[in-house]
């Protein structure tokens, strides 16, 4: 026995006796179908005039004997009643996956078993549901790609499949995970599918790589906050979902040579569109983070000497929001501004990009305003001072262009930034000399 396969069944036995120390619920009990067994949960609430989501989960290799899941708890099941379907292969019968064109037997016992709890319970087939861990990380995959449509919604931990499945992959909702330093499950096996989703245009689906972690990753997964709530919010039969309608407002700090983001908290879990999943920060136009919606946050190292930052949410549906306003970096220094969009009819406030940037000597720059009222365009130094002010002056609904001459002042970035009472947004511009 190798010493990577060793320290995988030690792992995998010390979950056993983790998980075998809780009692099962009355509403759990056993069977078996042929050669697969499987355990079945009914939830404590269980009405028959009702209907219940399903969530079927696949182990991992060698995990094959009653584990005690956390979605049995009460208080998960108090927020999300759902039945738990966890069917049980022989390790010498054979994988969730065949890595083929068809499903492999014990796959197509388990949902001969699941679609008979179908005929007997009050179960949604609008809101079936399906994850599984390594070995079943794998069977996942397979079964979105053999049975597109059939589940709601997915989740993959240290699993993966071929990359030809995305097509058939990419009409579910997904969830994946992997560590980078897996070594019995290698991450490519997972990339190579989201990349894929990734250049046809797939829009469904998240990949959440954890650096340096490796093959037993499936409690780390677990710790993610939406981990007990992201699958119940899709539905078959209801897909619309509008993005976040809140407004992101970003703000910026120095601290000990990093850059630290912060904006506003935009969650509330009683509005599908507002129930943010998670946060994207941009650089420029790339992404260079996220973090998880309890946190409002994020630090890094600059990149360079100049470069500007938004942050967008998105929810469970994997809408994005609008994005916030630019927080801009320049030599050390940052500057913030905001940007709300309030609209009259068709007419939206805008700050368009100053033309021609770069410019010298002078340059036009063009906004609309949606409401009448007073406006003031103001421009600004790297370290904040004012340089001049170009409209301070009552405005009528329209769009309006005004020139800034430059002539007197050094080479360098300037910021403009346009206010009313409802209008708040700065731009960045670079005078050439």
């Amino acid at each position: 026995m190798n010493k990577i396969f060793f320290t995988y069944i030690i792992a995998t036995l010390l979950l056993y006796s983790i998980n075998v120390a809780q009692a099962f619920p009355d509403t759990y009990f056993e069977s078996s179908y042929g050669r697969l067994e499987y355990g079945f949960y009914v939830p404590q609430s269980y009405d028959s005039n009702s209907v219940y989501p399903l969530i079927m989960y696949l182990h991992g290799w060698g995990n094959n004997y009653p584990v005690y899941l956390n979605w049995y708890l009460s208080s998960i099941q108090e927020q999300n009643p759902c039945f738990v379907f966890t069917p049980r292969t022989p390790t010498d019968w054979a994988d969730w996956s065949g890595w083929s064109y068809q499903l492999s037997e014990p796959m197509t016992a388990a949902l001969h078993v699941l679609d008979s709890m179908l005929t007997v319970y009050s179960i949604d087939t609008n809101r079936l549901y399906v994850y599984g861990i390594s070995m079943g990380g794998e069977g996942t995959f397979d079964l979105l790609d053999k049975l597109p449509g059939k589940f709601a919604a997915a989740m993959s931990v240290c699993g993966g499949g071929q990359p030809w499945w995305a097509e058939n992959i990419s009409k579910t909702p997904f969830w994946m995970f992997h560590g980078s330093a897996d070594d019995i499950n290698p991450p490519q096996l997972t990339e190579r599918v989201y990349n894929e989703l990734v250049s046809i245009g797939a829009t469904q689906m998240r990949y959440k790589n954890y650096p340096g972690y490796g093959h037993e990753i499936w409690n780390v997964a677990q710790s993610e906050p939406s981990w007990y709530d992201w699958m119940f919010a899709h539905s078959k039969n209801d897909t619309s979902c509008s993005a976040p309608t809140d407004t992101l407002l970003l703000t910026g700090t120095i601290v000990n040579n990093r850059i630290v983001l912060s904006w506003n908290d935009i969650r509330n879990p009683d509005e599908r569109a507002n129930k943010i999943w998670y946060y994207k920060i941009y650089g420029k136009e790339n992404l260079i983070g996220t973090v998880e919606f309890d946190k409002t946050d994020f630090s890094f190292a600059p990149a360079g000497t100049v470069d500007t930052f938004k942050v967008t949410g998105v929810n469970y549906h994997f809408k994005e929001s609008s994005p916030s306003n630019i927080v801009c970096y320049d030599n050390g220094s940052l500057i913030t501004g905001i940007s709300e969009k309030y609209s009259s009819g068709n007419i939206i406030n805008q700050l368009r990009d100053n033309f021609p940037n770069p410019f010298n000597p002078s340059t036009k720059i063009s906004f609309t305003i949606s409401n009448p009222g007073y406006v003031s365009l103001k421009v600004y130094d790297v370290l904040g001072e004012e340089i001049c002010e170009l409209v301070n002056e009552y405005k009528s609904t329209g769009t309006y262009k005004v020139n800034f001459d430059a002539s007197q002042l050094s080479g360098g970035i300037y910021f403009y930034q346009i206010r009313t009472n409802k209008f708040l947004e700065t731009k960045k511009m670079l005078l050439l000399k």
